[in-house]
């Protein structure tokens, strides 16, 4: 596990680039921030943050959409020495709440236009924007305004608290605090560094859509463009076309973006030819597999994209491990990454197996988080003895070294002792005409214990039948992974990040036996 002592994440970043150059751009107002008054606004909210009373060690809830104030106000805490706890916007009042009382934040970071939501929480707040109503707040122009330079010095401490506290999506169990350290962030900033293998260009605008609170959005987004010294355009919501829009106005280079996403550009791929999306050269996708199907429609479809690789990490291993490079093979979520170790062990006995072998994918290196909040016995069954975290994720590690993600294993659907994976038949399933979005999971059934139940989303005016879809599936799989029921849905419910939320639709399909 990494050094909470490592230096400071600051202090790595900081001093990178020029500070005349442009860090992030709003897409939507235009608003720009070089890094010089990047660091100067970070070291003033820092400051600020101090005049509120938040000390070292504090624990600061961030509850904000994509945003330039999002970054400062995430590094002004850590600049302060004090701990950023982060939410999705979209969460119930119970879910912060719940949050709040396990990470025992004492501040919350929020937007106006969430102050009836946020006011619930009963804690000190700070709002970007204006509430609808009088409320009781420090604004984001008075913390500025209140802060000074001095900031930018404050003195070291000994042992510097944890950097962030992120919690799982939750899409497969309740949630957890992940602890990570300033040397678990520093660590996967020289990792995705390393493991890009090629000089990051002077011009590289990246666009930033994956969501902050995330770590995805966080370690792709906002910490690897201020560690490349490039520039980000700021996305505040996936809207299809203000994406397009917003690649042709801003000459967009590079995105990192999850399956859906892809998808999505590929279903309206029509729509994209009314904007100019050649300066997008290089697309990077993860946080859940993409099939071969979709990743070379993607590329058939968007042909100046030289460079799609794939990516695999988790909360706990600081958002990255795996990373396509030239020689890994389409498909697969790449080779390990620099500073990782990685083995595959076979599921139930704990034995390591030898290339191209199934089994769980097991890591251990720099990134791996410190542990779960408040929860020994979890961390426990996920760090073994030996430093080697559990990721719960069924792969296939070929001879080559290339990493295929097969599913999770809490979500292998078992028809009469057979494990079926549900990502198989999902990348199956997309690949009809007619179905938009998909997802499976398993249907209790007394003979064979479990089925594959597939809830799908038609192509707008399609009249897919259920016995189409049963049929099409069935002559391409194996007999114990045919689909044996379809339920038709207008969406499919996802996570910010994309990741299809299985444990809503298994519950919904059990309430109905």
């Amino acid at each position: 596990m990494a050094d909470s002592n490592a230096v400071s994440l600051l202090q790595v970043l900081w001093g990178r680039v020029s500070p005349h150059k442009i860090a992030f751009i709003d897409s939507k107002t235009n608003q720009r921030i070089s890094y010089g008054d990047l660091r100067r606004s970070v070291a003033v909210a820092a400051s600020g943050m101090v005049s509120l009373g938040i000390c070292p060690g504090d624990v600061v809830l961030i509850v904000l959409g994509n945003s330039i104030e999002f970054v400062v106000l995430f590094l002004g805490v850590l600049a302060l020495g004090a701990t950023v706890t982060t939410a999705n916007p979209q969460n119930t009042v119970k879910d912060i709440q719940r949050q709040v009382a396990d990470s025992r934040a004492r501040f919350v970071f929020s937007s106006g236009s969430l102050a009836s939501k946020i006011q619930e929480l009963r804690l000190p707040m700070l709002l970007v924007g204006k509430p609808g109503f009088p409320l009781s707040h420090v604004s984001y122009e008075d913390l500025l305004d209140d802060g000074n330079s001095s900031a930018m010095n404050l003195p070291a401490k000994k042992k510097l608290s944890p950097a962030a506290l992120l919690y799982s999506s939750g899409t497969t169990g309740v949630s957890k605090g992940v602890i990570l350290s300033h040397g678990n962030l520093v660590a996967a900033m020289e990792t995705l560094y390393t493991a890009r293998k090629e000089p990051v260009p002077e011009d590289e605008v990246s666009l930033g859509m994956l969501p902050f609170f995330h770590i995805a959005g966080l370690i792709y987004g906002v910490l690897a463009t201020i560690y490349s010294g490039t520039t980000m355009v700021v996305v505040a919501k996936f809207e299809l076309l203000e994406i397009f829009e917003t690649i042709e106005r801003y000459k967009v280079t590079q995105m990192t973006a999850v399956p859906p996403m892809i998808i999505a550009f590929i279903k309206h791929h029509s729509s994209s030819k009314r904007y100019d999306l050649s300066s997008l050269s290089r697309v990077v996708c993860g946080a859940a597999p993409l099939g071969r199907e979709t990743h070379e429609a993607f590329l058939r479809l968007y042909p100046q994209v030289a460079r799609f690789p794939q990516a695999y990490g988790m909360t706990e291993t600081t958002g990255v491990g795996f990373g396509a490079s030239k020689d890994t093979v389409v498909g697969s979520a790449g080779k390990i990454m620099p500073g990782f170790e990685a083995k595959v062990v076979e599921v139930g006995t704990g034995r390591t197996l030898p290339p191209g072998s199934q089994g769980e994918l097991c890591l251990r290196g720099r990134c791996i988080m410190e542990g779960y909040l408040n929860n020994p016995k979890a961390t426990s069954e996920t760090i073994d003895k030996d430093g080697w975290l559990h990721t719960g994720d069924l792969v296939l590690l070929d001879t080559d070294g290339n990493m295929f993600v097969m599913d999770r294993l809490k979500e292998l659907i078992k028809y009469k002792g057979f494990q079926v994976a549900p990502a198989e038949l999902e990348a199956l399933l997309l690949s009809h005409p007619a179905i938009q979005d998909c997802t499976v999971v398993p249907f209790p059934n007394e003979e064979a214990g479990e089925v594959p139940l597939a809830y799908v989303v038609r192509v707008p005016h399609s009249t897919l039948s259920e016995a189409e879809v049963v049929d099409f599936v069935s002559k391409q799989v194996a007999p114990y992974k045919r689909v044996r029921q379809v339920r038709f849905l207008d969406a499919i419910p996802k996570s910010a990040t994309g990741k299809l939320l299985r444990r809503e639709l298994i519950a919904r399909s059990r309430s109905r036996l």
